[in-house]
């Protein structure tokens, strides 16, 4: 799934263009996607694909396409506050998004399948978002 929108040459124009197809529809979703990096969760190699609205995938390692993230984001009406379970959450790009939209003192522990961890060198990733820095959300 994916190619809904035109590709950008960052993420900036990648969420411009999201918003233009209408994925991306509230302030809170948009600063979220504009505050992680697609490109960072993408191997060193591969990122001429990261601003594409396309899936990824590099053994274990998978990212859906931009635009089915924003759907879910949008479709969840996430507020500051609530509760988020990603099973299966992949790379913890969406993960990471929606913890800064949920907010204060939200602690995310992404354990990594054993395939996964070989490659983050045999280490348990545990991701701590003590603050959203998104502003008025």
């Amino acid at each position: 799934m994916g190619g809904a929108v035109s590709a950008g040459e960052d993420n900036d124009d990648l969420i411009d263009n999201l918003k233009e197809a209408q994925y991306i529809r509230t302030e809170r979703v948009e600063q979220a996607f504009r505050a992680i990096d697609r490109g960072e969760y993408y191997l060193e190699g591969y990122r001429d694909n990261a601003y594409k609205d396309l899936a990824w995938k590099h053994g274990n390692i998978h990212l859906s396409a931009p635009c089915i993230y924003s759907e879910v984001m949008e479709a969840l009406k996430l507020q500051p506050g609530l509760s988020f379970l990603n099973l299966g959450s992949g790379t913890g790009y969406l993960s990471t998004m929606v913890g800064l939209i949920l907010g204060k003192c939200l602690y995310l522990f992404i354990v990594i399948s054993i395939v996964l961890a070989l490659f983050f060198n045999k280490k348990k990733v545990v991701l701590t978002i003590s603050c959203s820095p998104l502003k008025n959300i």
